[in-house]
């Protein structure tokens, strides 16, 4: 009984065992899963896109945000990478890429799953209360929801490590040191993998650490903040720290290669956010204990228990415990409050999950000595422990509710097709509809594994693509460009590859010459065909500039010469605001404009002379775009520069 009881009597072999154990278990119960995967479509495509680079150690960003930017670093990417290469690309024992990021997930949360339950071991000091626990967690894990174990998608996949971590910081705040190893190396994967943990995390760490102090002021062996507790173990708190410097390595050098990096990004998300009143966040929170009504339950039944229980059984300072998973409620409420813009969404916050269902895991351990201190109670243990595992089962085996985005159809036949089009430069698409963008971010990951570099996306460009495969000016210029319908809504429209709802269009380059004076307002069909970067969508007379940069591609022979004349204003908020325009051809500045609320509306004439250049490239380069939010005109946030009314192209 002593070994079970005892748990420095096992050593990291043990451990081993348990993750490859814990591995094999996820992997076979979920067999049938990873033989339906082929090429995959949506957010698990939008990963492979990063993946193929991690191949190359050239992956440098995290998974992406559905607000525009990616996250701060590509841990997960690269453990997912891993085992495509290993399973698919050198040991060939799955049929396809993807099959092998599934293999990887098991492996990734089998890890997890062996430091909790070595977690829990360090907390009951009882191997046997730790199986417990661990049965206990996994079947209110997977009741609450039955992804948590085998999800491929990165909101599941916080789930364990953050459950680790809570764990790990309870024990720190507790005056330990044990586990700051298992708190590094889940705060590093979860801030690599989420922007908002890095808040999250910190307002967790702040408050355990005021706790620390007020429970253990007058011993400073266990106090944090003294000089003896830190004199004691500085040694294994900077090897923490550095371990968990690793994970922004990447988020530096992406910062050192696209300066000012993705810090921009997260600041600009703070800035456009309103805040959620208290009661919504609240309420958000609420949803997570009474979806598991019996953690609910839980809460009630702990809080007598804690108070009428013998003080002898209580050999876990479950104040420290308690104190974590309150210091995580209250971290979700102020991300509810100030990081959340859809608080419909739920699974943003799914990771908080395993705040309830520990808080319950807390209970048994409290009591261990009760059920383990001789061989029938751990002969009752085990017992309970196995059916707990049984009744996990067939959730942890249930299909994932996403599984028809693992094998798309059709997806190498319509690769084929369109790559006879690719002559040289890549294939230009324009989304009608932002909605294809799960087929087409699995057409581009099939392409990428081929190495073959197919198409770029004009219209509907989004984050996930990666900004690789947004279009530049001269691809639109130059590139066969396609529009991406539905059968349903363009019928009368001639594809040159159907790909089933989908129809590849060809577009044809819009004669801009001689035409006289084209206006936004007679063809805006025109316009969006020479739009690239950095403009809105056509309104009813205009188009407004997006940002400091905006770009347009005009389809010109080569040797044209003649003369550019563009319509134009400024946003001018006030009678005192005043714009700024560079006007660059091909790389090269031509004018000046400025504009003031007495000249405002203008009409600018620009020489045009392409040389041995296949069209021309007009660039805007606006000084000081403004925010109509910002002078109470609407509540429209877009940073507006000029607007374009229509154009002119002479020739000489």
């Amino acid at each position: 009984m002593n070994e079970l009881r005892n748990n420095n009597q096992w050593s990291w072999w043990f451990w081993l065992g348990c993750w490859i154990l814990f591995s094999v278990v996820l992997g076979l119960i979920n067999a049938p899963t990873i033989g339906l995967a082929g090429n995959e479509l949506g957010d698990y495509a939008a990963n492979s896109l990063l993946i193929q680079d991690a191949k190359h150690f050239d992956l440098f960003v995290g998974n992406y945000s559905r607000v525009g930017f990616n996250h701060p670093g590509p841990a997960i990417l690269y453990v997912l990478t891993l085992g495509e290469v290993l399973c698919y690309d050198w040991l060939h024992w799955v049929q396809a890429p993807f099959a092998g990021q599934l293999v990887a997930v098991f492996v990734f949360n089998a890890f997890w799953l062996t430091l909790l339950l070595r977690l829990l071991a360090l907390w009951s000091q009882s191997l046997l209360a730790a199986i417990l626990g661990l049965a206990l967690f996994t079947l209110l894990s997977v009741t609450a929801n039955h992804h948590f174990f085998t999800s491929i998608w990165f909101p599941h996949l916080y789930y364990l490590p953050f459950a680790v971590l809570v764990l790990a910081l309870a024990r720190f705040a507790d005056g330990k040191t044990d586990t700051l190893y298992s708190l590094a190396l889940s705060a590093g994967f979860l801030m690599n993998g989420h922007v908002s943990f890095i808040a999250l995390l910190g307002i967790m760490l702040m408050l355990m650490l005021l706790f620390n102090f007020m429970l253990f002021r007058k011993d400073l062996e266990r106090r944090i903040l003294s000089r003896v507790f830190l004199r004691q173990n500085h040694r294994r708190l900077l090897q923490a720290i550095g371990l968990l410097s690793l994970f922004f390595i990447p988020m530096l050098i992406q910062t050192i290669r696209a300066y000012p990096g993705p810090l921009l990004d997260y600041l600009g998300y703070d800035a456009k956010h309103h805040a959620n009143t208290l009661e919504q966040a609240f309420n958000y929170i609420r949803a997570f204990w009474i979806n598991g009504w019996f953690m609910g339950l839980g809460v009630i039944l702990g809080g007598v228990l804690c108070i009428i229980a013998p003080k002898k059984l209580n050999t876990v300072n479950i104040s420290a415990w308690f104190c974590c998973i309150l210091a995580a409620t209250f971290a979700v409420l102020i991300y509810a409050i100030y990081g959340i813009d859809e608080l419909q969404y739920q699974y943003i916050a799914f990771f908080y999950y395993a705040a309830t269902v520990l808080f319950v895991v807390m209970l048994l351990i409290t009591f261990n000595e009760y059920f383990t201190k001789n061989y029938l109670g751990a002969l009752i243990v085990v017992s309970v422990s196995a059916v707990f595992f049984l009744l996990s089962y067939p959730l942890i085996q249930k299909a994932p509710e996403t599984i028809h985005f693992f094998n798309g159809s059709k997806i190498q036949e319509t690769y084929t097709k369109l790559n006879q089009f690719k002559k040289q430069g890549r294939l230009v698409f324009d989304l009608e509809r932002q909605v294809y963008w799960r087929r087409i971010a699995g057409l581009a990951a099939y392409a990428k594994r081929q190495n073959n570099d197919l198409f770029c996306i004009q219209k509907n460009w989004h984050i996930l693509f990666t900004k690789k495969l947004l279009c530049s000016a001269e691809e639109i210029v130059q590139n066969p460009r396609f529009i991406i319908v539905s059968r349903e809504t363009k019928k009368g429209t001639q594809s040159a590859v159907q790909w089933g709802q989908l129809r590849f269009v060809p577009l044809k380059k819009p004669n801009l010459i001689d035409q006289g004076y084209i206006s936004v307002h007679a063809r805006k069909a025109a316009f969006r065909k020479i739009l690239a970067r950095g403009w809105t969508n056509p309104e009813a007379d205009f188009v407004w500039s997006l940002g400091a940069h905006a770009e347009i591609g005009l389809p010109l022979q080569k040797n044209f010469k003649g003369e550019l004349l563009l319509d134009l204003s400024a946003y001018l908020p006030r009678a005192s605001s005043q714009q700024e325009l560079q006007l660059f051809i091909n790389k090269q500045w031509v004018k000046t404009v400025r504009f003031t609320l007495s000249a405002n509306r203008q009409k600018i004439s620009l020489p045009l002379n392409t040389s041995k250049k296949r069209g021309a490239i007009l660039e805007f380069v606006i000084a000081k775009p403004m925010k109509p939010s910002v002078y109470s005109h609407s509540q429209d946030a877009r940073q507006l520069g000029v607007a374009l009314y229509g154009l002119q192209i002479k020739r000489a």
